[in-house]
């Protein structure tokens, strides 16, 4: 008698994660004043707001007592794990864009969904690949109450046993749920960096540590900057003064000084001595000298006449997680005298050297980042640069004043009925099984579904 198909319950392996997907976690979860209270006490939180029920109700605006973030987090993460994770994950690998617009109340109901929003395989540990999950929760009238981004490290599917298995996958055990794919030669397709941080990025000169932590608060990633903020006899003390600083790894890029400068190899010693994951060349032009500073992830700066010709080869670099473009130095390397038309747009060749930016990091899944406007009181510019930036493709737009942070994000951010019509659509897409549909009077195809993905990514 043939015994019964046996199928475990399981997450995700890694060549299932589909980008540009939105699971809806289900059932949800009703927080109870015993969860509030208890979470609260045990992490050893005294905020009144969470426990003193008296002086909470004499507090403006919500006259009540609030659930603890944390636990609100928490409890959005946990309720991915049953459909995405469960078994299949190695380790978080952090967390970023942690934002709670709506309080959560006792008695409110918290409901989860996720977009899987980037992957790439890992490229140190073998049968092992790196997802990144953008989480939103809302309340049982609809109001989002938490969104985050969480990177994760997850197993690719194991393989039969003398198929080829991996590296990887030693010892792990096989998975029995039937259409698993087991022994398929399984290629995980070419995929943005699965670091997903938000548009606003803020230059801060590395000698001036001070200004460290007000970048933080301001900005969504802070390119903290060894090469033109500091003068050349101040690099070493700019070094000393990064030292001292308490980073936070997730949002912080450390600009390095030019790969043929006598500077560099101290500031590669400096950022593989404090820990920093993510640095950013400047003047890179030669491939080799981007590869040499792997494992480190690189944003390559392409700022020269040969770094634009040479952008396409920066970008195909394993461990090239990002481009950037400057217009200044271009133009200083061209011969030139200005990168702008007396309007304040850019001439010719900056915006050939724009374009070639973006395409080459789009062909290749990095992070586009768009250049600096210099003039800090022209928002006006700015404005307009970020709103053009967002439309072609650009993940974010540098800023070298806190000021311009804020323009920056509000260019970046769809407006609400933008942010209606693509949850629409991609409701819409999930009756029509994939295939090309008309909505609106609109044809919707697979490039119009990943454009409102994107759009609700950005939400």
């Amino acid at each position: 008698m043939n015994q019964p198909k046996r199928v475990v319950q399981r997450g995700l392996w890694f060549e299932e994660f589909e980008v540009g997907t939105i699971y809806v976690h289900r059932p949800g979860r009703t927080v109870t004043e015993t969860d509030n209270v208890l979470f609260t006490t045990l992490t050893m939180n005294t905020q009144p707001l969470h426990l003193d029920a008296a002086e909470s109700e004499a507090l403006p605006p919500f006259h009540a007592r609030l659930v603890n973030s944390m636990f609100t987090l928490s409890t959005l993460v946990g309720l991915s794990v049953a459909q995405l994770t469960q078994g299949t994950i190695v380790a978080n690998l952090g967390f970023s864009a942690i934002a709670f617009p709506k309080p959560v109340f006792h008695g409110d109901t918290l409901y989860a969904e996720t977009l899987v929003a980037d992957k790439r395989p890992s490229a140190k540990r073998p049968g092992e690949g790196i997802v990144s999950l953008e989480h939103t929760a809302r309340n049982q009238h609809g109001d989002v109450v938490a969104t985050a981004t969480r990177q994760t490290l997850v197993r690719m599917r194991p393989s039969d046993a003398g198929t080829g298995r991996g590296e990887g996958d030693a010892g792990r055990p096989r998975d029995p749920r039937p259409g698993s794919g087991q022994g398929q030669d399984a290629q995980a397709p070419q995929a943005p960096a699965a670091w997903a941080p938000g548009p606003g990025w803020l230059f801060v000169p590395a000698d001036r540590p001070e200004r460290y932590p007000k970048a933080l608060e301001r900005a969504d990633v802070v390119l903290l900057d060894l090469e033109d903020a500091v003068a050349p006899g101040a690099k070493a003390a700019a070094r000393d003064a990064v030292r001292t600083l308490a980073l936070d790894p997730e949002r912080t890029v450390v600009r390095l000084n030019a790969a043929d400068t006598a500077e560099h190899a101290a500031d590669v010693a400096l950022v593989r001595e404090i820990g920093c994951a993510r640095v950013m060349l400047a003047k890179a032009e030669n491939p080799e000298s981007v590869a040499a500073l792997a494992p480190l992830e690189v944003i390559v700066l392409a700022e020269s006449p040969r770094g634009i010709l040479q952008v396409p080869e920066l970008v195909a670099v394993p461990n090239v997680i990002g481009a950037m473009w400057g217009a200044e130095d271009l133009v200083a390397g061209l011969g030139g005298s200005g990168s702008r038309t007396a309007s304040g747009g850019y001439r010719d060749v900056a915006r050939h050297a724009r374009s070639t930016t973006l395409i080459a990091a789009k062909a290749f899944g990095r992070l586009a980042i768009d250049s600096v406007v210099l003039n800090i009181a022209d928002l006006d510019t700015l404005r307009a640069e970020s709103e053009d930036a967002r439309a072609v493709g650009f993940d974010a737009k540098a800023a070298i004043h806190p000021s311009q942070v804020a323009g920056i994000r509000a260019a970046f951010r769809p407006g609400e009925e933008e942010i209606a019509w693509a949850r629409a659509v991609l409701a819409e897409a999930e009756k029509h099984g994939g295939g090309v549909f008309t909505f609106g009077g609109r044809m919707v195809d697979g490039p119009v579904l990943k454009h409102a993905a994107g759009i609700v990514r950005r939400a």
